[in-house]
């Protein structure tokens, strides 16, 4: 018997209702009562698994992905969270199946990022897993990120060893040689593999990486180039000029001793004899060297001393090089909170984010979005909430000083995809919620849904975002244009009004 759509409309409301007043067991209930009229509408069943998840009905939640799996086959995002609620109940191995179904239906559908998201998931259960890790290593070699395929290919070296397929292991460390033909972990491996000693394991639970593959913060990284760039100095290709006739070479002597000192700063500054290093730097500085790498070095090197204000000086400096800015700009936000000065720190971690955020956005949207990092700095620099402006401060530390940082702006902009659509986001804006992951997954999924015409699981997607951050008003506005959609013109049009008058209040009237 067919059910009754008006039945069915009027149970997912209320449940929908009692969702947004956090009353899950009635939530839940109510969404039955519209299964009961039709038991495969996704709407429903997306919102009853919702429902279970946040009663920490686990097992009946993970039921209900699974009926969403098998009548929409094609969906990941059921799959997605079926694979997080296995890992939750510590079932493992079904775990790692649903990963690697979810890896392969995003490798079919194109999505060769989100499949490597998935596979880097297996390898964390299963880091014995081979063909998640062989799947991996071609992966990355196709996004040409040379030194995480070549981790893949040490790696099945190293269980192919353990499982005594040594040949195989040694074709491994060939592939990863290939990639990377001047690969010491790889030679070395090749080694030991070829004299028979056991390759190092990789440790229980992670995927195994490279020593190379460490977390560097903006500066640190900009200090690596500094120090090629001095290095390479010293083998700059400079016009001969003759000495004036009867007076000596002083030229090639100071051109000789500006490269000894150059040599002389880099070598104190490798091994840690910060004051040797500052004072070869200074030096060089009054030989009138004036390069921004020496001004960096200094700076780093001064806030190392907890001389803020020379490092100050110095990085002002450097800030000006557009190879520098980066580095400077985060090495300048951690001496200003060193100092206490929050607002001017949190102005320079900004602009460590707004330089690689504006490579995410159309050049239509760059002013747009320079405006909303100058208007997000300058609300922190006159309102009186110390700690939240301390909070906020330590929360973009955190995200500059993270692996990939830069690639995690860029997926983020890929994964909202038209959530944005009308109103131009910041990732700084994001980052003001405490679980950003969090607020960015469910807008996504919000989007996912809204694309599928799925209006009432995208509505429930934007809640829980809205619920995570309430003062993230762009999930407030991509809820109302849900309602919009819905139908609920009367809804929507008030939550516009709300947040336009928030933007208003927070000195942002265009938006």
């Amino acid at each position: 018997m067919a059910g009754r759509r008006n039945i069915y409309e009027k149970h997912l409301k209320a449940g929908h209702d009692y969702a947004w007043d956090g009353r899950w067991d009635k939530a839940a209930e109510q969404y039955r009562l519209a299964l009961a009229e039709f038991p495969e509408e996704p709407p429903a069943l997306v919102a009853l698994a919702q429902a279970y998840r946040e009663l920490g009905r686990r097992d009946e939640a993970a039921q209900v992905y699974r009926t969403l799996v098998r009548i929409s086959p094609r969906d990941p995002v059921p799959l997605m969270h079926l694979a997080q609620l296995e890992t939750e109940q510590g079932h493992l191995e079904q775990a790692v199946d649903t990963y690697m179904a979810l890896a392969e239906l995003h490798r079919n559908a194109g999505d060769i990022r989100q499949a490597v998201a998935a596979w880097e998931q297996v390898v964390r259960l299963a880091p014995d897993h081979i063909a998640a890790r062989q799947r991996l290593a071609a992966a990355y070699a196709q996004l040409r990120a040379v030194d995480r395929a070549v981790e893949q290919h040490l790696a099945l070296a190293g269980i192919l060893q353990r499982m005594g397929q040594v040949e195989k292991a040694i074709q491994q460390c060939r592939e990863a040689l290939r990639l990377s033909p001047s690969s010491v972990a790889a030679r070395n491996m090749m080694e030991m593999l070829r004299e028979g000693t056991e390759a190092e394991p990789a440790a229980a639970g992670e995927p195994q990486e490279a020593p190379a593959a460490e977390i560097l913060t903006p500066a640190a990284e900009t200090q690596r180039k500094a120090l090629t760039d001095l290095a390479g100095a010293l083998f700059e290709e400079r016009p001969a000029q003759a000495a004036p006739q009867g007076q000596p070479p002083t030229q090639v002597a100071d051109r000789a001793s500006v490269d000894a000192l150059i040599s002389q700063a880099i070598d104190f500054q490798t091994r840690g004899l910060v004051d040797e290093a500052i004072a070869s730097y200074l030096r060089l500085l009054k030989m009138g060297e004036d390069r921004p790498a020496i001004h960096f070095n200094l700076g780093l090197l001064f806030q190392q001393q907890l001389r803020f204000e020379d490092a100050i000086e110095h990085l002002l400096r450097s800030v000006k090089d557009p190879e520098y800015r980066l580095g400077s700009h985060f090495a300048l936000g951690q001496c200003y909170r060193a100092q206490g000065q929050v607002g001017l720190s949190i102005e320079h971690f900004l602009e460590v984010l707004k330089i690689v955020d504006l490579e995410t956005v159309a050049r239509d949207q760059a002013d747009d979005l320079i405006q909303l990092y100058e208007n997000l700095a300058e609300s922190y620099q006159v309102q009186g909430d110390a700690e939240k402006a301390k909070s906020f401060a330590d929360s973009l530390v955190q995200f500059l000083s993270s692996k990939g940082w830069q690639d995690k702006v860029r997926e983020a902009r890929k994964r909202l995809g038209g959530a944005g659509e009308g109103v131009t986001m910041s990732m700084a804006e994001l980052l003001e919620a405490e679980e950003s992951d969090e607020v960015l997954r469910a807008l996504s999924l919000g989007q996912e849904y809204l694309k599928r015409g799925l209006l009432a699981a995208a509505a429930d997607e934007c809640y829980r975002a809205v619920g995570l951050a309430p003062d993230y008003l762009p999930a407030h506005l991509k809820l109302a244009d849900v309602w919009l959609q819905m139908g609920d013109i009367a809804r929507a049009a008030d939550k516009y009004r709300l947040v336009a008058d928030l933007y208003a209040l927070r000195g942002d009237p265009k938006r």
